[in-house]
């Protein structure tokens, strides 16, 4: 199908979207026709325009895409960052919802166009420093999880010289992804389930940005290496402790959305029922071969989940919460709370029990413990 048959199945009002999202000079009023040339002829002849207003990750993934032979396809876990591309319907996408996957493929005529660009435009805006909005923005959203416009171009404003600033307050005004995450004048991450909650939390505590972690740029920006999906600290001791023993226990492949899984869980969940269930999906879907490997597991999960920064805790981590002296105050007495919750969480899991031949296995499968887990055991 080419890009044209697809628009012309497309609603008024989706054509409408997709003219808002790249802001095409044709009014609201025009006929479903006129909408329909002048997306085409934006799309196919001035393809720069419109790859500008695209985040970084998916102008690399276009690249990759467009540079796949003709009709070939690209499979993926499904992010939950957004494909902008695909959701307005101008790329062919399939999804399995049931095991995260997506495949995604280009229309021959529209595969042209973006080939013919996209290497100037990522090579543009590497050089004019406009990539770095794009990091700060991921990093801060991987960071605080939730935080509003003004400690962004607070963060902005840092260590930038005036030109590179304006730089980034233009590609500010056209940044695509600032619509699906933000929400009045906060900006949330997308697995934050109700943000109108935490936004009145913040603002009923008198939050003025100064609960919030001042963390250096560079570590901001860091944080977004893993777009599109989310994860921090992955280049620490602790990261690549687990990172290590994820890849010798089979998942290497699937290690971007285990990692994911990890670091959403230790943000999103304080009890320790949700966070052992994790646990124990990754201990029964791996392949553990003794019980070394699981307690190295255990060890490096308590340690990274220990030493990432938290959403509630304005960016700082568990250990960093502990070590505070109890009369300094980060905010009210819920936030401490709930950090010693997870450490305990996690302090608990790191003390594996000694497990007997035919005792229940430590993960959870209902297996005895000579035929799951340690059945390679002397």
């Amino acid at each position: 199908m080419a890009l044209r048959d697809k628009l012309q199945v497309q609603k008024k009002e989706e054509l409408l979207e997709i003219r808002r999202f790249f802001s095409i000079d044709i009014p609201s009023s025009a006929r479903k026709s006129e909408l329909v040339d002048a997306i085409e002829k934006h799309l196919l002849t001035e393809t720069e325009d419109a790859l500008s207003v695209l985040p970084e990750y998916e102008l690399r993934f276009l690249q990759a895409l467009s540079h796949l032979p003709s009709g070939h396809k690209m499979s993926m876990l499904m992010p939950y960052t957004p494909f902008y591309m695909a959701l307005l319907g101008l790329l062919n996408a399939t999804y399995d919802y049931d095991s995260r996957g997506m495949t995604i493929w280009m229309d021959e005529d529209l595969r042209e166009a973006v080939e013919s660009c996209v290497d100037f435009v990522i090579a543009m805006y590497e050089l004019d420093g406009a990539f770095q909005l794009d990091r700060i923005f991921f990093g801060m959203l991987t960071v605080y999880g939730v935080f509003s416009s003004r400690d962004f171009i607070g963060v902005l404003s840092k260590g930038f010289d005036k030109e590179t600033d304006d730089v980034l307050t233009k590609r500010l005004l056209h940044f695509a992804p600032l619509p699906f995450f933000q929400n009045g004048d906060w900006i949330c991450h997308p697995l934050v389930n109700d943000p109108d909650a935490v936004i009145r939390e913040k603002v009923s505590r008198g939050f003025d940005g100064k609960d919030l972690k001042d963390l250096p740029v560079e570590y901001i920006m860091r944080s977004a290496k893993s777009m599109p999906y989310f994860s921090a600290d992955l280049d620490t001791s602790h990261g690549k402790e687990l990172i290590d023993i994820l890849k010798k226990t089979g998942y290497e492949e699937l290690l971007s959305k285990v990692l994911e899984d990890i670091w959403t869980e230790s943000q999103l969940f304080a009890d320790a029922k949700s966070l052992n269930q994790m646990v124990k999906g990754i201990l029964m879907a791996g392949k553990f071969e003794s019980m070394e490997q699981t307690e190295t597991f255990i060890h490096a999960i308590s340690n990274y989940s220990n030493s990432i920064p938290k959403w509630i805790l304005g960016g700082r981590s568990s250990n960093e919460v502990h070590r505070l002296d109890s009369s300094e105050k980060i905010g009210d007495a819920n936030i401490l709370a709930t950090a010693e919750r997870l450490a305990s969480i996690y302090d608990k899991a790191s003390a594996f029990p000694k497990v007997g031949r035919n005792d229940p296995c430590p993960c959870g499968s209902g297996l005895k413990y000579k035929n799951c887990h340690g059945k390679n055991q002397s």
